[in-house]
């Protein structure tokens, strides 16, 4: 069974999780100075592949400009097979979305590191540009079909 994201419907930042359990480590970091308020952000989650409709609704009806992708599989996902080293902490256009790739909470230095480049991206001074991406789905799972 799938559990439902939660946040406010128009909520320009979502952040993305394998597991729901994650969500409480990333309060402390949703305060409205470093990153948005949590209240204003929509976080959500992928179990499983077969999830990817009911994701698919929740941000093509939310509708944020940057998803956050925490992890591998769920950066994979969004952006396809890619070398998961090159692309945490950096901005991608994926059609009318920023994905933003980012380290689970569980690695902590690393994770950190991609909050601040993330913070600042936010905030206007992105440290790389947006780079254009045309996702190349996963060999085992079926991509989501964001409503580009």
């Amino acid at each position: 069974m799938r559990i439902q994201g939660e946040g406010p419907p128009t909520a320009s930042l979502a952040i993305v999780t394998e597991l729901p359990e994650e969500w409480p480590s990333l309060h402390p970091f949703l305060n409205g100075t470093d990153l948005p308020a949590r209240d204003t952000v929509f976080l959500t989650s992928l179990l499983s592949p077969t999830d990817w409709e009911d994701l698919e609704l929740e941000l093509n009806l939310t509708r944020p400009d940057t998803i956050v992708t925490l992890g591998p599989v769920i950066t994979r996902a969004f952006l396809g097979e890619v070398d998961m080293d090159s692309v945490y902490g950096t901005p991608y256009q994926v059609g009318c979305f920023v994905v933003f790739p980012a380290h689970a909470p569980l690695e902590s230095v690393e994770f950190a590191c991609d909050l601040l480049r993330l913070s600042l991206y936010l905030y206007g001074q992105p440290t790389t540009p947006v780079t254009p991406v045309t996702p190349t789905p996963p060999a085992s799972t079926t991509q989501p079909r964001l409503d580009l």
